[in-house]
């Protein structure tokens, strides 16, 4: 993908930083798994902090994981019934698309804020960390989805994306 502009540098940037977040909880999530298992079926002692840890892991890779898929052009589409619209058309819809991205995005971003500061007070049964942890991932993936829904949406209103 073309990095022109300085929007399209930082969002590239803000790509790299993201992947490898995303490979680092991938590995966490394998990790635990797999303790998970062998305590569990191997040792019979079951470790109750590791179904905590593979549900925390999971949440931040979605979040993480949707942006991103904006950014790739990742997510599955169903497109036949804008490729039959004329080349204007196409173009109006997917700037609205990404308009009412960039809303659930913000929505996501400010009430996934205040969802998350409630989790300052909240500590996890198991792990016993806070659960703003595990509801931070909420305003992040808001943030990284509009901002990858913003150069998205410049893109089409400059005739540089597909139609």
């Amino acid at each position: 993908m073309a990095e022109d502009g300085r929007l399209g540098r930082v969002c590239a940037a803000v790509e790299r930083v993201q992947q490898g977040c995303l490979a680092f909880v991938l590995v966490v999530l394998f990790a635990d798994l797999l303790a998970q298992v062998l305590s569990r079926f191997v040792f019979r002692v079951p470790l109750v902090w590791t179904e905590e840890l593979s549900r925390l892991s999971m949440i931040w890779m979605v979040f993480l994981g949707a942006g991103l898929a904006i950014r790739r052009r990742a997510h599955f589409v169903v497109e036949f019934v804008v490729q039959a619209l004329p080349a204007g058309a196409r173009r109006a819809v997917r700037a609205a698309i990404f308009l009412l991205l960039l809303g659930v995005s913000g929505v996501f971003l400010v009430q996934g804020t205040l969802f998350a500061r409630m989790g300052l007070d909240v500590v996890s049964p198991t792990m016993d960390v806070r659960m703003v942890w595990s509801y931070a991932a909420v305003p992040a993936g808001g943030l990284f989805m509009g901002l990858y829904s913003l150069e998205r949406l410049l893109q089409v209103l400059q005739g540089r994306e597909q139609a």
